[in-house]
């Protein structure tokens, strides 16, 4: 069974967004993103993971890759198996609009495929999970 492990915000400033999660709901800081996609600070619960980015540079046509966009800009499953859960997304109509797997090679960022669930929302699937998030399925 699939687990929700990752929520990412996109933001304007988030050293300021990041200081208001870790102020009020006690959100640990478990790592740093900076490259030429983005840049942000990595939360944690000691369950799920909240990215705080920035946008930079678009990697899709979507709306919320627009350098303006903030709000909720993606959230993330940890499952068993990645490519069966890839092949049951494709099966079932959603589109792959990025795969982080390959050729990057940044262990603490890049490890997720990127899917359109309904309405053109943006969902990650991992099985490796993301920095702070608790890792089993």
């Amino acid at each position: 069974m699939a687990k929700l492990r990752h929520i990412a915000v996109a933001t304007k400033d988030p050293k300021t967004t990041a200081a208001f999660y870790k102020k009020h709901f006690e959100m640990e800081e478990v790592g740093t993103i900076e490259n030429e996609l983005g840049e942000g600070v990595y939360l944690s619960d000691g369950v799920v993971n909240l990215a705080v980015i920035k946008i930079l540079a678009p990697w899709t046509d979507l709306p919320t890759e627009d350098v303006n966009f903030t709000g909720i800009h993606h959230f993330g499953f940890i499952v068993e198996d990645l490519e069966d859960s890839s092949g049951g997304l494709e099966r079932d109509g959603s589109r792959e609009v990025a795969d982080f797997y390959r050729g990057r090679g940044e262990e603490t960022v890049f490890y997720e495929r990127k899917f359109l669930a309904p309405d053109n929302v943006v969902i990650d699937i991992s099985e490796r999970g993301w920095v702070g998030a608790k890792g089993d399925v």
